[in-house]
């Protein structure tokens, strides 16, 4: 289902949300959640200061015991965050559920956002920015928010990330987006543009950045999502990158075999390599 509307733009974002929570649609959705999770991590110091307190009012052998398995703990949850981090700063962006959980501050079974239900919402409001709100409502930590140039905000229907609502607030559109395990979409559908333009090269390069660097999918070489790698992906790649206009991946990040979020000659031979070592 999809319904065209007119706004004024980012401008008209910023007010309406602003009713929710006091700033702008990028401000609100990319800070809103900061304090909640400074709480968390001051309750978790705490917890983790009165634990070794009680232990030093017992023997010396169970304090140590005790002191060690908590440092443990407290080592493993920042790799965690640690790794989190790193991938956030690959999307210029943030987890925020994902981080919620991690603070404790929200159960990991917490209730998601459905396509029945984002359809019923989109349905019923009148604006972009009613819709916004009722979805921060319904969902009140979305799973990513953040880019360049522009801001996304992506609801997944999974845990994974595989099927997701993705929302472009600068530009007012609200996309349905599904792909395979490799990241390759197989469905996708623009459920409201607010612009009623929707760039479909730009939109299919981006909307499964977040699922493969999330659950950490390595390159395949299949940039054309036919399946399987092949000499057709091959010269795909090599026509984007000598720059021919009429070139688009469909995957791009099935090409990134150096892992490095960029696509160039070296990429192209590392891709070469995985052809012929597959034949």
């Amino acid at each position: 289902m999809m319904k065209n509307k007119g706004l004024s733009g980012i401008i008209a974002s910023a007010i309406s949300i602003s009713l929710l929570a006091g700033m702008s649609p990028a401000a609100y959705l990319t800070q809103a959640y900061a304090d909640g999770d400074s709480d968390a991590n001051n309750t978790a110091v705490t917890e983790n200061m009165s634990v070794q307190t009680t232990t030093a009012a017992v023997t010396q052998p169970i304090e140590g015991t005790t002191t060690t398995a908590v440092t443990t703990a407290v080592s493993e949850e920042q790799a965690v965050l640690d790794e989190l981090t790193e991938k956030e700063n690959i999307l210029f962006g943030e987890f925020k559920r994902e981080r919620a959980v991690l603070s404790g501050i929200l159960d990991p079974d917490s209730e998601r956002l459905t396509l029945d239900g984002v359809n019923g919402i989109i349905e019923r409001c009148d604006s972009y920015d009613e819709i916004c709100r009722e979805f921060a409502y319904a969902q009140t930590y979305p799973d990513f928010v953040g880019g360049s140039g522009v801001t996304k905000v992506e609801y997944w229907l999974d845990d994974k990330g595989s099927e997701k609502i993705r929302l472009i607030v600068e530009e007012n559109d609200i996309i349905y987006v599904k792909c395979d395990d490799n990241g390759c979409i197989t469905d996708w559908n623009a459920l409201y543009r607010g612009n009623n333009v929707v760039n479909t090269g730009r939109y299919k390069a981006q909307m499964v950045n977040s699922y493969m660097i999330y659950n950490d999918i390595d390159a395949t070489g299949d940039v054309n999502c036919d399946g399987e790698l092949g000499i057709s992906d091959v010269v795909m790649f090599q026509k984007l990158l000598l720059g021919a206009a009429d070139t688009e991946l469909v995957n791009w990040k099935a090409a990134d075999f150096c892992k490095d979020n960029k696509l160039n000659v070296f990429d192209l031979a590392l891709m070469k390599r995985e052809l012929i070592c597959n034949k």
